[in-house]
């Protein structure tokens, strides 16, 4: 599904065409730059007329400069309606500029044919590193010349690149610094609508849809303002966001209105179409309409073999497998596996599908083993996922960081202009700019120790949550599981599968630093399920909370309510004799939520605990609480845990105390 992003790359080098105002020698007249730029927007929008205009270009070329320019656009209208490869244009003018003297409108030149070089070679999947080095030497030659408004589309160009090798960091940082080039360069803002796409194809691989969604809401709101291309390379991205989102019919909708795009633009039969219907074979199949998959399947996958297009191979002989195993057709399902495809491609959402396909064959089989597999596959991808988000997030911090000492660099630099300007002044007002400058420098130097700050206080936050949950290996686990898969009987076997899979929402649990209070009550009540078989008949769990809305606005730190419901039973209710009661009680008002668990067990003495987990888990607690209170002003996080006495002076069970104030976190 993640294939659509093709859809946009070749297209992209339109922007960043070969109008290029040179100095000096080199430089057009105002009517050959407006002829050029009416060319290049006709090739652009695939106009009746472009091949035309563009032989006219090439015939009335009166230098070779000129002759030239209008050779790449030959060359751009030529990949857009046979989808072949452009590299022999690219190179044809590339030896050309090579042989001419460095001049702005030369370099310009020479970047349009790296980056149009650069594109081919991503797109047909022929050497993905050599297309990410074409396409930094094109943004070298770019930045001297004077068409460096196309900057952020090329840009935009290497961060597809760096998505296509699954380097997902690489690729927000570009994104992110075409983002600043728009508003540095003083660009108009119809620039970022290719570029919010980008960030929101981004944070929907990561699997952030807060953030997807909300890129793709600033692109939502200039789509009537789209160029063709843009509207096509949005509602697919769009479509494939509800796809993931498993709104299938939401999908459909996208989809099939990129289709009628491609349709009205004459581009059926282009590599667009083919993707399209590459997307709507899996929407369909994934709909049940299994007649309406296999059409489109037959219509396009016969085009990719054709121009070896490895990932839609993939794609398409996953969505085969799929289409048997909804048929029911095991034979048929267990050829496609044994026979294989071409080897997986880096974006692991596309390894996803088909691994999500191949889970399901071997859980029709009744194979356990290959099934339990699959599933650790698809652990090990969010695991990566999550990783990435990581260091993601990391690269926003030092973005930040960079664009703000960019800022501070550019007024010191005005103000020392601004000295040497009045050096001839007398020296009160020499001193004030001193002054100014000293002033800049320090808030220069405030703005860094700032960001380090708040980049260690991240840090030591991640890594005490994630040792925490991570103190058992959960491949340990599923290791173990597996070994007793495949030694048990069906039934047995059936109930490891749930555990295992019970298991892995534990995982998704912990792995989010903030979670829904709902989420966590749910988690606490199952954990509760199971323990309650060691304490016995004479064991009794009370809940006491309010609805289910109000509880699923409310967000806690993760696996708190847990520890403390564990500590409860392990340490206070299972070295009890005779009844035992275990009380979570929860209520919200305007001045935040109180959750309270309590026990009535032996109590709680820290003295008598020798158990490191009991200490670790209560101090997570409160060094969390301590770090998140260093933000907030008024209301805090709190926790208290105190034993309860009776009316005899003696210990009736332990009360722990969470206050939760009312300020939106972060999952």
């Amino acid at each position: 599904m993640r294939n659509s992003i093709y859809i946009f790359i070749i297209l992209i080098c339109l922007q960043f065409g070969s109008c290029i105002r040179g100095s000096d020698k080199d430089e057009r007249t105002e009517k050959e730059d407006s002829l050029l730029r009416v060319t290049e927007d006709s090739v652009y929008n695939m106009t009746p007329n472009a091949l035309k205009m563009i032989n006219k270009g090439l015939k009335d070329a009166k230098d070779s400069l000129t002759y030239y320019d209008y050779y790449l656009q030959l060359g751009k209208f030529a990949a857009m309606q046979t989808q072949t490869s452009t590299t022999k244009y690219a190179d044809k003018v590339i030896n050309f500029a090579k042989r001419q003297k460095e001049t702005p409108r030369i370099n310009g030149l020479l970047a349009t044919a790296y980056s149009i070089k650069s594109s081919s070679l991503y797109i047909f999947q022929k050497n993905i590193d050599e297309s990410i080095n074409l396409c930094k030497q094109a943004y070298k030659l770019l930045m001297k010349s004077d068409n460096k408004n196309h900057a952020p589309d090329l840009l935009a160009n290497l961060a597809d690149a760096y998505i296509s090798k699954n380097k997902i960091p690489e690729a927000s940082f570009y994104y992110r610094r075409a983002l600043f080039l728009v508003d540095s360069l003083k660009l108009p803002s119809e620039k970022n609508v290719s570029l919010y796409m980008g960030l929101a194809h981004i944070y929907q691989i990561l699997g952030d849809n807060k953030q997807a969604e909300r890129y793709y809401y600033e692109t939502e709101k200039h789509f009537q303002g789209l160029k063709p291309n843009l509207k096509v390379y949005y509602l697919s991205n769009a479509g494939s966001y509800y796809y993931y989102a498993k709104n299938y019919k939401k999908a459909l909708e996208f989809f099939l209105r990129m289709k009628s795009i491609l349709s009205e633009r004459g581009m059926k039969g282009s590599f667009d179409d083919k993707l399209g219907k590459l997307d709507l074979a899996d929407i369909y199949l994934n709909l049940g309409n299994i007649n309406k998959a296999i059409v489109y399947l037959n219509e396009c996958e016969p085009y990719f073999k054709k121009i070896k297009a490895k990932d839609c191979i993939y794609y398409a002989n996953s969505i085969r497998l799929g289409i048997a195993v909804k048929q029911k057709d095991i034979k048929k399902a267990s050829n496609i596996l044994k026979r294989g495809t071409v080897s997986p491609p880096s974006l692991t959402e596309i390894v996803e599908i088909r691994n999500r396909y191949a889970r399901k064959f071997y859980e029709q089989c009744d194979n356990y083993k290959d099934a339990y597999k699959s599933l650790k596959k698809s652990i090990n991808i969010e695991d990566s996922i999550a990783k990435e988000r990581q260091y993601m997030r990391a690269s926003e911090i030092m973005m930040r960081f960079t664009e703000d000492t960019l800022s501070l660099h550019k007024k010191i630099e005005i103000q020392q202009k601004d000295i040497t300007v009045r050096k001839t002044e007398n020296a009160f007002w020499l001193s004030i700019s001193i002054i100014l400058i000293l002033i800049l420098g320090i808030a220069f130097w405030f703005v860094y120790f700032r960001k380090i700050s708040l980049q260690n206080d991240i840090k030591i936050m991640q890594l005490k949550l994630l040792n925490a949950r991570n103190r058992i290996s959960p491949h340990f686990i599923f290791n173990v599981l597996n070994n007793k898969i495949t030694s048990t009987n069906k039934q047995e076997a059936d109930e490891l599968m749930m555990l295992v899979k019970l298991i892995r929402a534990n995982l998704d649990i912990s792995r989010n630093t903030y979670i829904s209070l709902k989420d966590e009550l749910d988690f606490v009540k199952y954990y509760i399920n199971i323990e309650k078989y060691i304490l016995g008949d004479d064991f009794e769990f009370i809940l006491k909370v309010p609805d289910n809305l109000i509880i699923s606005e409310i967000t806690i730190p993760s696996m708190f309510i847990q520890i403390l419901a564990e500590n409860a039973i392990k340490h206070g209710l299972k070295c009890k004799e005779g009844k035992k009661i275990l009380e979570i009680n929860v209520s919200n008002n305007t001045n935040g939520t109180d959750i309270i668990v309590k026990d009535n067990g032996i109590g709680f003495d820290i003295r008598r605990s020798n158990n490191s987990s009991t200490k670790t888990g209560l101090d997570i607690i409160t060094r969390t609480f301590a770090i998140c209170n260093k933000s907030i002003k008024y209301d805090k996080y709190r926790f208290d845990i105190h034993n309860i006495i009776d009316e005899h002076g003696k210990i009736a069970g332990c009360e722990n105390v969470l206050h939760i104030p009312n300020i939106k976190q972060r999952k």
